[in-house]
């Protein structure tokens, strides 16, 4: 007769297949039936099934019925608390991940975190962007001792890259000794940098993986086509594509990332021609494809792909339909954007609750068609506190429809709001031109002193443009560019054409800006990044720049008449939207 141990070990392991495959398969109803024979056998306080039951619950995104066997457990070790913990990072709940690996840290017992445990936690402190906690948890580690573990090591990467502490990321990054073959660590590293709005350093990663002889991954091809869209690379980017493997440039991920590239670079027929060569398409894919067109000015197509998108079975999310309302905020469809909003303010629209990115389309909308009351009622009633940007768009609508009254009132809401929350004098320029567009004299110069003290710490603007592959940045009043004068004297040779024509810069915009002479308001970074494209690119090249702030009106004017003396099609991509200059006009009819 078999005894009673030997017998247990073989459903033991027997349970344990079952359970592996249940959790690899996500056949949850089979892992029930293990689970009611486990507690049937009396075999509860088992550690091992224990684990492989948590785990089992955990893939088949049964989060509460994880945490029920892992509460139920007498005896837990690493592994029971890094499933758990992981658990919850996986169902997006990371405080309460967080929660967990505390009271993991306070508990009386021998268990220590593992780098599985560190690595899960540090991931819901890059979710969450909780830095502090990040920082403590990276003191445990250096404590422990656990340095040569290169998965915790991207973890740390990834980490500080999110919470914005990217010069720390990369001292982290510096100090892998090992990086791994699948690129993980340098992937981690690419997309900190453009997720912190350094593109440009993105790609010199990029350039020195290949240098060293690494094989790119999906990922690391999704990160350096991002950093080409923020840069509006184009031409790196179709060289980077043209290196790619066939059946990684097939592969969705990459071929939404190279769609959202032509988009972001102002070629939306490219990024058309991308998204009609795919062979699967997922809501990201119809999602870029909208955005593309409608960035581009192109808004009746952008309505129509989302039309399409709905027919084709595709359910739109957040972010599709934050796209939609922009096309048909920019492209004066009024009628089908209210019906949108309405229908997603009054319930459950494919699954979508309306966010305040959805609100701020609305008042858009609403502003661009002349309705400025329902704006401004919209804005006040809003479930969220308006902020800069809700102001600054009903104060455009205030300077085209000259409602002065209402400015005055949207100026002193903008004025409450806490200084760091405005970085750019936009709003405050667009106001001096109303009440200097109306004479208001007075008005105009009290509220040039309130900029002075609003405005101290203002986000300096900054243009880039890539040249053969090579990203030049320039300032206002650039002294950093190696080939600044070039620039300088370009653009003076420029002006010296446009007044011979008889252009006059608007000077209203120069006093706003402390007091700046007309020679510094001349010099704006997308001007200079203008010229220089200019001198160095064939007469009949197309110039794309892109600008951190809101393009001022007299660089837009500027670069308006250019179009049409240069005969260059040229396209600047602000802080709101893509202009398209071409003939002496923009896409944006002059309303930004």
């Amino acid at each position: 007769m078999e005894p009673p141990q030997s017998r247990y070990a073989q459903l033991r392991q027997e349970y344990a297949t079952i359970l592996r495959k249940c959790a690899r398969s996500r056949l949850l109803e089979d892992g029930r039936r293990v689970h009611a024979r486990i507690i049937h056998s009396g075999h509860t306080r088992d550690r091992f099934l224990g684990n492989l039951l948590v785990q089992m619950y955990r893939d088949c995104g049964r989060l509460e019925d994880a945490r029920a066997v892992f509460d139920s457990m007498p005896l837990r070790n690493e592994f029971s608390w890094a499933i758990i913990i992981s658990a919850y990072v996986g169902a997006g709940k990371e405080q309460e991940a967080l929660c967990l690996y505390r009271a993991l840290v306070r508990s009386s017992t021998e268990i220590q975190p593992d780098a599985f445990i560190f690595s899960s936690a540090l991931a819901a402190c890059a979710r969450l962007k909780c830095l502090e906690q990040g920082l403590e948890i990276h003191e445990q580690i250096v404590k422990r001792g656990i340095k040569q573990d290169v998965g915790l090591q991207n973890a740390l990467v990834t980490m500080y890259a999110k919470c914005g502490r990217i010069d720390r990321a990369k001292q982290v990054f510096d100090r892998i000794t090992h990086r791994d073959v699948v690129v993980i660590s340098w992937n981690a590293m690419i997309a900190g940098f453009g997720q912190n709005g350094r593109p440009k350093q993105a790609l010199e990663l990029f350039r020195r993986m290949d240098l060293e002889g690494l094989q790119p991954s999906r990922m690391t091809y999704c990160s350096v086509l991002d950093a080409c869209a923020n840069l509006t690379a184009s031409s790196l980017g179709r060289i980077i594509c043209d290196g790619m493997d066939e059946a990684l440039a097939k592969d969705i991920s990459v071929a939404n990332s190279i769609c959202n590239m032509y988009g972001k670079c102002g070629l939306p027929e490219l990024a058309r021609q991308t998204f009609l060569e795919m062979t699967y398409r997922d809501v990201v894919s119809w999602t870029a494809i909208i955005a593309a067109y409608a960035q581009n000015g192109y808004s009746s197509e952008a309505l129509d792909i989302f039309r399409i998108m709905v027919q084709a079975g595709v359910e739109p999310n957040g972010i599709t339909l934050i796209n939609t309302l922009s096309a048909c905020s920019h492209g004066a469809l009024f009628d089908e954007g209210s019906d949108i909003f309405s229908s997603l303010v009054s319930g459950d629209y494919y699954g979508v609750t309306a966010n305040e990115s959805h609100f701020l389309c609305a008042i858009d909308l609403l502003g661009r068609a002349g309705y400025l009351k329902d704006a401004e009622t919209l804005i006040t009633k809003m479930p969220f506190k308006a902020g800069a940007v809700a102001w600054t768009s009903l104060l455009s609508a205030c300077r085209t429809f000259r409602d002065l009254k209402r400015a005055g009132r949207v100026a002193n809401h903008l004025f409450e709001l806490d200084e760091s929350s405005i970085k750019d004098p936009a709003p405050y320029v667009m106001l001096s031109n109303i009440y200097a567009s109306a004479g208001d004299r007075a008005a105009e110069m009290k509220l040039r002193d309130q900029i002075r003290i609003k405005c101290r710490k203002k986000l300096p603007g900054k243009s880039t443009i890539t040249i053969k592959g090579q990203t030049n940045e320039f300032y206002s009043l650039d002294e950093t560019h190696p080939r600044r004068d070039d620039a300088y004297n370009e653009l003076r040779r420029l002006f010296q054409t446009m007044k011979e024509a008889g252009y006059v810069p608007d000077t209203r915009i120069a006093e706003m800006e402390e007091e700046e002479t007309e020679q510094s308001l001349s010099y704006h970074s997308e001007k200079l990044a203008l010229a220089f494209g200019v001198l160095n690119t064939p007469p009949e090249a197309s110039l794309c720049i892109v600008k951190n702030l809101r393009v001022c009106s007299d660089c837009h004017n500027v670069i308006k008449f250019l179009s049409k003396h240069l005969n260059r099609k040229i396209a600047v991509r602000d802080a709101t939207r893509f202009h398209h200059f071409e003939n002496g006009f923009c896409s944006c009819r002059d309303c930004w």
